[in-house]
């Protein structure tokens, strides 16, 4: 059992069945703690709109936490720069991701996190079938917004990364109450 926040208002936490999330100092473990959330991996395709976004957001809102934040795309061409797009709109909210380069996702990775991001289903069939040891501690991005997945945005005009980064921006968050 764990425990979930409804993702339209602030009624109390309930349990219900899944997967069983990691304790973490925000949840009433210490930062020793063997299950606390130190390492948060997440996962996209390419790994030069969504992801890194995702990742610049939890760095900015976790820090000073302990917590390190990277990202990975599951078909990403090594090296790739971030989407213009993607760079001005972490940049409009002072968020400078110059220095981000796409890697490409592996096992490494995956067993080094104690917690796994995607963006849609998809990413979390392909990780349960490549990657099945990373199962269990791999979620949508979006879990706690009513399982929102996060469309991409390649090749679309600047305002769908706007209307993303609002979305990654909301799950963040949600995510943060509870690591």
């Amino acid at each position: 059992m764990h425990r979930t926040i409804s993702p339209i208002d602030e009624t109390p936490p309930r349990d219900v069945d899944g997967p069983e999330l990691p304790a973490s100092p925000g949840r009433g473990q210490s930062a020793d703690s063997a299950f606390a959330i130190r390492r948060i991996l997440v996962v996209c395709v390419g790994n030069i709109c969504r992801s890194p976004m995702a990742e610049y957001v939890l760095r900015r809102r976790l820090q000073g936490h302990g917590v390190t934040v990277e990202s990975a795309g599951i078909a990403a061409t090594e090296g790739a720069r971030i989407d213009p797009f993607a760079l001005g709109v972490l940049a409009a909210r002072g968020i400078d991701a110059d220095r981000h380069v796409a890697r490409r996702l592996d096992q490494s990775m995956l067993d080094a996190a104690d917690l796994v991001l995607v963006m849609e289903r998809p990413h979390l069939e392909f990780i349960r079938t490549r990657f099945p040891s990373a199962t269990g501690k791999t979620f949508l991005l979006g879990r706690w917004i009513g399982e929102f997945e996060m469309p991409d945005p390649l090749g679309r005009p600047r305002e769908t990364f706007e209307h993303l980064y609002r979305a990654v921006e909301r799950a963040a968050h949600r995510w943060c109450e509870l690591i």
